[in-house]
């Protein structure tokens, strides 16, 4: 399914963002979908912090207590890869919005075109994006799990513990093979990276590094083993540089 959130304080504004959004979807029948609207950004982002994950975000900038850059900033830190379109009546903004990594950047009065083709854009990005959910086999069930939503994973006797962002935790059983042979297509995701002989971590949901362990944002501390120290430092740089966080 493709998820779109759409949040704009002014009631019109969303309204007719909207409608453009739904003709579009007619002209694409094929397409799963949903639309989720927020007329306040502190609701969007009560909605991601519960563990809510959307394909695409259009954005209004100036909405009150938090504008439009700082909510792509607080879903950048989560999703830095998901596609961002402003729509705003502000053009002065573009720059800000650059340094999000926005795919596209609308001024006010909506463009249907302009609009259908960011969106067309959006759709192609996440029609060919990677693998985003796996299938967890835990002790009476089997849960499918977005990929961007585990936390970390720790090796725990012969039980995988998976925690996601909504802090929420999946037990695996394994009653073959290592604990890195459980996580399967998870080793390829280029943001998780072993940390120690029992953890796996997404360093999309890293506070902060230290010497010897890493905060997590549910201020769990993983501790990082001198065998993988170098390689932590070094894949953890690279990764917020590449989101614009270091300062």
């Amino acid at each position: 399914m493709f998820s779109i959130a759409v949040c704009d304080n002014d009631r019109l504004d969303l309204s007719l963002i909207l409608q453009s959004v739904e003709s579009w979807i007619k002209q694409h029948k094929n397409i799963d979908w949903k639309v989720t609207q927020f007329l306040q950004a502190d609701e969007l982002i009560d909605t991601i912090n519960k563990g809510k994950h959307f394909d695409l975000y259009l954005l209004d900038i100036m909405m009150p207590e938090t504008n439009g850059i700082e909510l792509g900033r607080i879903i950048r830190k989560k999703y830095y890869d998901i596609p961002i379109i402003y729509i705003t009546s502000y053009p002065e903004f573009a720059l800000d919005a650059y340094g999000i990594h926005a795919l596209r950047y609308i001024t006010k009065p909506i463009n249907n075109k302009e609009l259908w083709s960011a969106l067309d854009f959006a759709y192609i990005f996440f029609c060919n994006r990677p693998i985003s959910t796996i299938l967890i086999k835990g002790i009476n069930s089997v849960t499918s799990v977005v990929i961007d939503d585990i936390m970390y994973i720790e090796n725990n006797v012969r039980n995988t513990v998976y925690t996601l962002n909504n802090n929420k935790q999946i037990i695996s059983i394994r009653r073959n093979g290592s604990f890195e042979e459980s996580l399967g297509p998870l080793l390829k995701v280029p943001y998780f990276i072993q940390t120690h002989k029992s953890f796996f971590i997404n360093l999309k949901y890293v506070s902060a590094l230290h010497s010897n362990t890493i905060t997590m944002d549910d201020n769990k501390k993983i501790p990082i083993s001198r065998k993988h120290l170098s390689t932590v430092r070094a894949k953890y740089l690279n990764f917020i540089t590449k989101r614009g966080q270091l300062v």
